[in-house]
């Protein structure tokens, strides 16, 4: 059921949504990796600043060690990083032809 009811009900872990503008946001960002919470941020405004996604995605990193978790690339501008040994899988499922 996905009702209306369930939306923000949750007490555990969550995947959170998240756009990053600047290397700055991160601070924010992080916060939800260290409360035991998954995020997937979409960086598309950032995506043509090389220096700034590499900072990122170093800092991305270190985190994910201290959370116990995991970072992915996932399409162009979209990054999945997981916390509380929850691994991502890169195998891609493919639907059938």
């Amino acid at each position: 059921n996905f009702g209306a009811e369930s939306l923000g009900s949750s007490s555990g872990a969550a995947f959170k949504v998240a756009e990053i503008y600047r290397f700055e946001d991160l601070k924010h960002l992080t916060k939800h990796l260290y409360d035991g919470h998954n995020l997937l941020i979409d960086y598309s405004s950032i995506a043509n600043d090389e220096l700034t996604l590499r900072r990122i995605s170093a800092e991305l990193q270190s985190v994910a060690t201290d959370v116990k978790g995991d970072v992915a690339g996932i399409g162009k501008n979209l990054i999945l990083v997981s916390s509380n040994g929850l691994v991502v899988d890169r195998t891609k499922i493919r639907g059938s032809y």
